[in-house]
Formats: structure tokens, sequence, C-alpha cells
């Protein structure tokens, strides 16, 4: 997990696709959950509403909110107030947990939000933030500076190898049934805070250093208390996959999927547990037609050590921009996929599309390709280093319903740049713990899933061209 939380001197967030679960947790105790809209509104259920509290119209463009009194869940009253933002309401998802909440919110172009908390009882708090817009792709970094009982805790350095908010591109406003809470909850973040009692607290959210820097923020579930896992994080290893030719020196720790030939090969492996399963790499486009060809190359040896250089020293590559993976035999849960899109010695397809079928259905990549802040490799062994690999992934939530196959397709993109060459150095899965919120976290049965059409964005890949 890529989540820093908080100490008594530094408190900060970095958000991640998909890396916070609302479970209850022992430790906490529900204070107020804050669902951030316009006038317009459908308010979550079990939240408190702005709508209900004076919030502005929908489009209202660089207005604050507030000094305002809220109620909390336990009757204490607290203010809230935010300063000089835009109001936007998507349209009216199914009502299903989580989905008020995703379809309205307030964003500023700039990147900066300011919520300022007044009257909080003395205490630490664990904050759940949820930041999509239903309808575009937003930024993809989003800091947080902390104003509380301990000062100012100034945002922390961005972290390269953290992933954010706005990737779920999915248009209620067309689609009415595309919004899921998995997706909301999939661009929230948890960290802490301490009030004295006494003085405001200040939350500070910054997204201006993704490659978009509109940043938004649908609510604050804040609860007294901290979370255990907050530091370590909720995800578990399941398995690491190396991929490449006969002969590759292969990733500590890591399941080996080795060929030297042929456009589909099928290999068995087992996870860090133990689960049996079945992988199957070919050349398939999304129409279930093949194009090009496969090749399993190696680089040679990277003079260099550290975690994933044995990994991205080989690849299998598709020279016509088309791969589809499929996974066969992982259990039903929930899983965060996070494949490495590297070559060591050439540079290779500038945008990827991803898109993935599984529980839910086919999560289809959106026309608004390239936003995301990953990229696909241009580097050479003596780049290689563990932060230079995963500059070029992509990192997504997979559900599978223990049944049905879980199938990635790789589709290169020639909106940008001539080069629709692929290549797969691996493929890291870990699995996301049980998430709380009602029916929205279930996994869906395999009568019904395929009925669920998700729109899933922001996973294109695009290649840092070197200096």
């Amino acid at each position: 997990m890529r989540l820093i939380a908080s100490n008594a001197k530094s408190l900060c967030l970095l958000l991640v696709l998909g890396l916070v679960t609302t479970t209850a947790d022992a430790a906490l105790t529900d204070y107020a959950f804050i669902d951030i809209e316009p006038s317009s509104g459908q308010t979550e259920p079990g939240t408190i509403g702005l709508a209900a509290n004076g919030a502005p119209a929908n489009n209202a463009g660089g207005t604050s909110f507030g000094p305002t009194v809220l109620t909390a869940t336990g009757g204490d009253m607290f203010s809230f107030a935010i300063d000089s933002v835009d109001w936007r309401d998507r349209g009216n998802p199914p009502a299903t947990p989580l989905n008020q909440l995703g379809e309205d919110f307030v964003k500023d172009n700039s990147g900066m939000i300011e919520v300022t908390l007044g009257s909080i009882p003395a205490g630490v708090y664990t904050v759940t933030s949820y930041h999509l817009d239903a309808t575009n792709s937003q930024t993809e970094l989003i800091n947080v500076a902390i104003t509380d009982a301990n000062g100012t805790n100034p945002a922390m350095e961005l972290d390269r190898l953290t992933r954010a908010a706005g990737r779920a591109h999915v248009d209620i406003g067309d689609n009415t049934n595309e919004l899921v809470g998995r997706l909301v909850r999939g661009t929230s973040a948890q960290f802490t805070f301490e009030s004295n009692g006494t003085d405001d607290v200040v939350l500070a959210f910054d997204g201006s250093a993704g490659y978009r820097s509109e940043t938004p923020l649908n609510g604050l579930n804040i609860q007294a208390g901290t979370r255990d896992d907050l530091v370590t994080g909720p995800f578990t290893p399941y398995v690491l996959i190396d991929v490449g030719p006969s002969g590759q020196d292969v990733e500590t720790g890591a399941q080996a999927v080795t060929n030297d030939s042929g456009n589909s090969f099928t290999t068995n492996i087992v996870s860090d547990n133990g689960d049996p399963l079945t992988i199957t790499i070919d050349n398939v486009d999304m129409g279930g037609v093949a194009q090009g060809v496969l090749g399993w190359q190696d680089r040679g040896n990277s003079p260099n050590a550290g975690t994933l250089i044995d990994l991205a020293e080989e690849h299998v590559l598709a020279s016509a921009g088309a791969m589809r993976v499929t996974l066969d035999g992982l259990p039903a849960d929930t899983y965060f996929f996070q494949p490495f899109f590297i070559d060591a010695n050439n540079g290779q397809a500038q945008l990827i599309d991803v898109f993935v079928t599984d529980a839910f259905g086919t999560l289809v990549q959106q026309s608004d390709v390239g936003l995301s802040d990953t990229r696909a490799g241009d580097y050479n062994l003596d780049d290689l280093s563990t932060a230079s690999i995963e500059q070029f992934d992509a990192r997504f939530l997979v559900t599978s319903d223990g049944v049905n196959p879980v199938v990635l397709h790789f589709a290169a993109s020639m909106d940008v740049g001539d080069d629709d060459d692929i290549v797969l150095a691996g493929l890291r899965i870990e699995s996301v713990p049980a998430q709380g919120g009602g029916a929205d976290g279930a996994v869906p049965e395999p009568a019904t899933a395929t009925l669920a059409l998700i729109g899933l964005a922001g996973l294109a890949v695009r290649r840092r061209r070197r200096a």
C-alpha cells in the first residue's frame, strides 16, 4: 500500500486508486459523514447532505460555502466551510450504496480545495475522503496538508509510485446504470487529524502536481479513533507474475510465465497462499481477432539490484497493439492489479488502453485516453530501478466471481505517436479485504454480473520520452 499515514508531526495522504476500504473497525466510531453536493444533489442515505443546508446551485463557479453549523451523528454541533470551488451534479444514478455520494461533488480547476472544520471535540479522527468526477477524468495525484492541534503539517513530496483519483470515467448523465459504489470507494483515501477541541482543523487537498490539476471532492467520512491498518495498508500480496522467454532471470518470489514462440501460451501458476491458477497470454484483440505476433524477449542483465529489476529485464511483446491475458481460478474476491509495461531496451506504445472483463462485466476505456500519469516503458538496462519500473504500470481494481475467468485486454492507441508495440514484463496482483457499504461491496452472481457494464477511464498508459 502506498498510503503514508500520519503521526503527531506529519499528516499526509497520497491517494491511490482503490486503496481504501470502509469496513467497520473496532477502534472507529462514526462522527459525521458529509455529502458535499450542490443544492440539486441527491444526498447519500445516512450522511449530512449540503443540499439540505444551503449549498450553492449546480454549476455555480468559484463559490464558497459556510461556515455552516452541522449536527454530527452523536448530536455534537460543528461547523463546516469550503473555499471557492465549482459545484457539480452529474445526474441521478441507481440508489445503491455510495452512488448518491459519487454523483455530485465540488472541484477546483487549479487543484486546491480547502475545507475548514470548527468545534470538533478534542481527539484523534480518521477521515475517508472521496474524489470522483463521474463524467470526466480529473487529477491523478492528490496530496493533503493538515492544520490541526499539532500545527500546520505541510504536504509531503508526492510519491512518484502512487496513482490517484479521477480514474473512473462513468458518464451517468448518459447511462445511469454505470456508476457503482466500488468505483466511488476506489477513488477514496484515508488519513488522520487531531483536534484540540478549540481551534479549527483545516484540510487542504492539492492536486496541482497531477497530469491534470482539477481536483474533485465528493464527501468526507469523519470517524473518531484510528485504524490499526492505516500505516501498513489493507492490501495482501497474492501473486507476482514474471513474463519472459526461457532462461529468464525470474524475479524473487514470482511465478514464471515462460515461453519462446507462438501467439498463444497457457501455463499453470500458484498464488502465494497456494491457490492454483491458469494464465493464458495471446495476441487477440477486443473483437476476438488475432493481431500480429507475440515475441518473447530477453534484454540482458541489468547491473543494478533491487525489487522488480529481474522482472523488467524480459517481456512478451505484441507487435500489432493487441494483447489478451486470461486468468482462471481466481477465488471470489476483489483484487488490485498492477501490470508492468516496460521494455528495458526500446520505447514502445505511448498509449495503452486497458479493458477489464470481471464479475461486473466489461469495464470499457472511454475516449479521453492519455490523461493518466502512467507510462509505457522507454528505458535501458542501466536505467532500471524499482522506481523507474513502476513508472510504467497501470493500476486498477478487479473483482472475480470465483467462477468465470478474469480477462485483460491491452490495446495500443495510435492517438499519440506511431508505435503500437505493447510489452508486458509482469503482473502484480494483491488481495483487497472485503469492503463494507452494503450491497455494492458484494461480488455479484455470475448470472447477473454480465448485465453490469461499467466505464473505467484513465487507464491509458503514456510513454515518458527520454531526454
